[in-house]
């Protein structure tokens, strides 16, 4: 066999491949949901709004979630219109016809009850082979179906295409809305891609049947309506669906921005509709609404709006939400689905707004609990009998713990539960637990302030009272505050009624105990209450700051509030008709001061309610020192120790972080130490309590703990020995150690000093290698771990005073004393002894001639005169006696000669039996010796001496420049340390004898007292050198020094 052919070149071969299969038949998930009684506003943020088992639809850049999905929404007006398809009445007709890109299918429609028509498509296989590879991929067929009205052109309503590979049959259906029409419509269904007609490529197309849609067209009028439709696939089962939506929209008040919640200028009683989730609208839409309310039995004129109003603005105020930021006070996010006595639904809704509902006359009314004047006052003089009866709440009803129920809408509105706890009823009562189911509340800021409202109204408004009047006390409502002034309990009177009224003075019926400053409240013709601050008092007679807006009448009752006594207040529950002339009331206790402590953490302070025993007195003079405690290895924690003055039997303390929670403790100390406090600022409440338990106004104080920020104390003291350096430790626990710094002077400026070594010094005493010499300061500083340094240094200053001298002498200068004794032939000029006067040999000139000059010329070298200066005498004293005794002086001229004399110990005369003159052994009465040419020293004797200086004529002009006589005395110096000094001053303790004291050297030591500097006020030999210590304005201080005399 002969094999023709040829290898061509070296390739490897390629392995066919087929694409996987990507169209599938689709079915779809269509659900209407009825969500709410309409109208409402709607979804919250669009499709992110709505979602599918807990995921939601659409992500917030827009992409979704999920495929195949389309959504419709109805608000719930009255006249909206249907959604498509939901229901529907279907005739399916089969038509099993190939569609080719020659041949369009088309098929008219005659019945006008249709909504729709569904056309039915399908694609036999959808490939295409690669014939030169064998590759087998998808494949792409377009399509387009149109519709023809009333027998007019065809209108192209979808165009799309089978894109992709399918080896099976692949179905897909297109629901075609029908326009209206009078006779029928026919519907086309075209193939825009040409047919391939080929072995390679499959791409049949068919026609499988239509539709005939009629949709119910149920607009379901006032009802919101959503209709979704979704991709089965990507479900098991039927989605649970949820919407975050804004509901009802209902009836606000003409002048509100809902949204804001803000309140434009006055309100003049007319309504707008908006979306408001303000419990007291909400409360206003259930009463008047005539399908699920009560509208079809109540008009709006039988609503109180103006209460309302009132609790409204209450509700839209904004508090914290205890994360950081605010919130509105009260808000209603409620979903009633089944039907519930009226009654009971709408004191739910009360219930919100911490209110009350009853129908009063023909009215329906609400009130709140929240701050709000009395309305009226109730006294002896207009109670029958003048009786009041009090009855107070079980213990058992003093609940401690809250658990509060709320709905998360973080958590789709699951509910969660929130405890919240009465430290001070706890301390009292011990935990007894009470369960709230927080009706319609989706905040946990909300459900805390719920929590503590049943909670500190359980524990302060305990009272209860009940008394009867006649019909001029019948007009306090259920819910409205009053006054109730009881003599009996509050221990004096201070209510009654007027004798008469002119002006702003009004005449009591008894002269009450009032002073400048109270509030007299009065009951005026009107039924209303209006109080003013008395200011001035005669007798029975009140003057008070302003005129009353309708002057009071005879007999009306008043009452007065002083600082120590104040009438309580009551909160009315109930009034019954006893026989059309009486009335039985009954109140609750009522403290204003709990809706700053539910709201804002304020501390509650009651009003004195009773003088029959006096509270105690606030403490006085908190102080609050802050220190470390060890808590690990170079760990620590910050104590606060908070002290106080008050002589009260016990204490409540509490104290807070930055507006955050009170912690409240108990304590019979006037001091109390606590732990784990963090940086930050602390406010801190100490009351006085008294046996019986009456409590005093909290004092508080505020201040910021400083914790390892706090820079360390400063050094005690810091003393000088030698050069050794000592001081007292600082007992901050973190304390790393101690630095030195110094300057040359007196100088304390810490920034610019010099470190006397490196590092920190962690050794006391402390002895540098180098010390600095002469006049230093020296200043130390405490520094911590965390490089904190004392706020002020502590120093000491060296060499105060006088310098210490090397040598001690004694020292006559007689140029300093401008040269005293007996000068000839000279005078002081300029601070020297001087010849001026010069030799005249010839008085004429012609007797010149007589010598010849060349000859002769010796007798013309004297130029200037001589002279002679005899100095004072000086005596040296007994101590001097065997010191070395030199003359210093300094002369020019010629034949100069030093000479000097000593007075012998023979008295010139005998000793007087009377004295003229002076003691025998004066000076005056020994005999001068002669003269002797000076032999440059000469050891001291206890005699006078006298010096002579002779220069003769000459050339050169005779001057002394200096003259002084130097005694070299034997040195006396002691040193002295520590020496205390006092304000007065302190003389130093000498221990030598001393003949003079020449110099002082003095070193401040830093003891933590108030002295800066040191002075020498004198140097007295016998009784010691007089020390004063000054402060830095001058005044004489203790201090303490180092010192040094030194003398002979």
């Amino acid at each position: 066999m002969n094999i023709i052919g040829y290898k061509k070149g070296g390739g490897s071969s390629h392995t066919p491949v087929e694409q996987t299969d990507n169209l599938h038949s689709t079915a779809y998930a269509r659900v209407l949901d009825l969500v709410a009684e309409g109208e409402i506003k709607g979804l919250a943020n669009g499709l992110q709004s709505i979602y599918l088992d807990e995921t939601p639809l659409a992500n917030p850049d827009g992409s979704l979630n999920f495929k195949g999905v389309s959504v419709d929404f109805r608000a719930g007006t009255q006249d909206q219109e249907h959604i498509s398809g939901f229901p529907a009445v279907e005739n399916e007709i089969g038509v099993g016809v190939e569609l080719t890109s020659k041949q369009p299918w088309i098929h008219a429609i005659n019945n006008l009850q249709l909504s729709a028509v569904r056309v039915r498509l399908s694609a036999d296989g959808l490939s295409k082979a690669n014939t030169s590879n064998g590759d087998i991929n998808g494949y792409r067929v377009e399509y387009a179906i149109d519709i023809s009205t009333d027998q007019g052109s065809f209108v192209e309503v979808l165009k799309t295409a089978f894109d992709g590979k399918t080896t099976s049959k692949y179905e897909r259906t297109h629901r075609i809305e029908l326009p209206k029409a009078s006779s029928g419509w026919s519907v086309r269904v075209r193939r825009l891609t040409a047919n391939a007609n080929s072995q390679t490529t499959s791409d049949r197309t068919s026609v499988i049947s239509y539709t005939e849609v009629i949709d119910a067209k149920l607009r379901y009028p006032m009802s919101a309506i959503v209709g979704v439709q979704v991709d089965a696939s990507q479900f098991q089962s039927i989605p649970v669906r949820a919407y975050d939506m804004y509901l009802k929209i209902v009836k606000v008040p003409s002048n509100y921005d809902p949204e804001k919640r803000t309140y434009d200028g006055d309100w003049d009683g007319t309504f707008k509709p908006a979306w408001s989730n303000n419990p007291a609208w909400v409360f206003y839409d259930l009463v008047l609404n005539d399908r699920y309310g009560l509208g079809h039995l109540v008009s709006d004129i039988q609503i109180d709006k103006w209460s309302l109003y009132r609790i409204a603005r209450y509700a839209d105020q904004m508090v914290p939400d205890g994360k950081g930021g605010y919130e509105p006070r009260f808000t209603c996010n409620v979903y009633i689905q089944s039907r519930k006595e009226a009654y009971a639904v709408l004191q739910d809704i009360a219930s919100i707004f911490r209110g009350i509902t009853y129908w009063a006359g023909s009215n329906i009314t609400a009130s709140a609990d929240m701050p709000v004047e009395p309305v009226y006052t109730y006294t002896a003089a207009n109670v029958i009998d003048g009786k009041f009866t009090r009855i107070g709440t079980s213990r058992k009803t003093r609940y401690t713990v809250a658990l509060v129920s709320w709905n998360d809408p973080a958590d789709f509105y699951r509910a969660k539960v929130e405890y919240v706890s009465d430290d001070e009823g706890i301390k009292r009562y011990g935990v007894q637990q009470l369960e709230i189911t927080a009706f319609g509340c989706t905040s946990q800021g909300e459900a805390q302030r719920r929590g503590h409202w049943a909670l500190v109204t359980s524990r302060l408004e305990t009272g209860t009272i009940s008394f009867s009047v006649g019909l001029d006390g019948a007009i306090a409502l259920p819910g409205q505050i009053v006054r109730v002034a009881d003599p009996h309990r509050m221990g004096r009177r201070n209510a009654g009624r007027i004798k008469s009224a002119s002006g702003r003075v009004v005449v009591l019926d008894k002269a009450p105990t009032v002073t400048v400053g109270d509030k007299l409240t009065v009951i005026l013709p009107t039924g209303e209450t209006e109080t003013r601050t008395v200011v001035r008092v005669v007798e029975d007679s009140i003057t008070v700051n302003a005129d009353w807006s309708t002057l009071p009448v005879e007999n009306a009752v008043w009452s007065v509030d002083s600082i120590d006594l104040a009438a309580p207040m009551y909160r009315i529950i109930s009034i019954a008709e006893k026989d059309g002339l009486t009335y039985d009331i009954s109140a609750v206790q009522y403290e204003p001061g709990k809706f700053d402590y539910i709201d804002n953490a304020v501390r509650i302070t009651p009003k004195p309610e009773s003088v029959k025993e006096l509270r105690p007195k606030p403490p006085v003079n908190i102080d609050v020192n802050e220190s470390l405690y060890v808590v690990g290895i170079r760990s620590f924690g910050i104590r606060a120790t908070v002290s106080w003055t008050s002589d009260a039997h016990r204490f409540e303390f509490a104290y807070r972080k930055e507006n955050g929670t009170w912690t409240t403790l108990n304590t019979r100390d006037p001091s109390i130490d606590i732990y784990g406090l963090d940086e930050a600022v602390y406010e801190f409440s100490v009351t006085a309590i008294s046996s019986t338990g009456l409590q005093s106004e909290p004092t508080l104080y505020t201040k910021e703990i400083m914790g390892l920020k706090l820079v360390p104390a400063n050094v005690p003291w810091f003393l000088i020995e030698g050069n050794t350096l000592s001081w007292g430790p600082v007992q901050d626990l973190d304390v790393d150690g101690y630095m030195i710094r110094f300057h040359y002077g007196h100088n304390r400026s810490w920034s610019d000093a010099s470190p006397l070594h490196s590092g920190v010094l962690t050794q006391c005493p402390f002895t540098p290698e180098k010390f600095p010499q002469g006049p230093i300061t020296l200043m130390i500083k405490a520094v911590d771990t965390s490089g904190n340094e004392s706020a002020k240094p502590a120093v000491i200053e060296t060499q105060f005073g006088d310098m210490l001298a090397g040598n001690v002498i004694e020292t006559i200068d007689f140029q300093e004393q401008g040269y005293p004794g007996v000068i000839v032939g000279a005078e002081v000029v300029n601070g020297r002894i001087q010849v001026n006067n010069v030799i005249e040999f010839f008085k004429e000139d012609e007797a010149a001639d007589f010598f010849n000059e060349d000859e002769h010329s010796d007798f013309f070298k004297e130029d200037y005169t001589g002279m002679s200066y005899e100095t004072t005498i000086v005596t040296p004293n007994e101590a001097v006696v065997g010191s070395t005794m030199t003359f210093d002086v300094a002369m020019t001229g010629d034949l100069m000669k030093i000479s000097y004399r000593g007075y012998g110990g023979t008295k010139m005369y005998g000793d007087d039996v009377e004295k003229m003159y002076g003691d025998d052994d004066s000076l005056f009465y020994p005999s001068p010796g002669e003269y002797m040419p000076w032999p440059g020293q000469v050891t001291t004797q206890y005699m006078p001496y006298q010096f002579r200086l002779d220069i003769g004529a000459g050339y050169a002009q005779p001057t002394v420049d200096t003259c002084k006589v130097i005694i070299d005395v034997p040195d006396i110096m002691e040193q002295m340390n520590d020496i205390a000094i006092a304000e007065t001053g302190t003389r130093l303790p000498i221990r030598e004898k001393y003949h003079v004291i020449e110099n002082v050297q003095v070193t401040l030591q830093d003891d933590g007292g108030e002295a800066i500097s040191v002075k020498v006020v004198d140097k007295d030999p016998k009784r010691g050198p007089l020390i004063a210590c000054l402060d830095v304005d001058g005044n004489w201080v203790k201090g303490i020094v180092d010192a040094t005399p030194q003398g002979y």
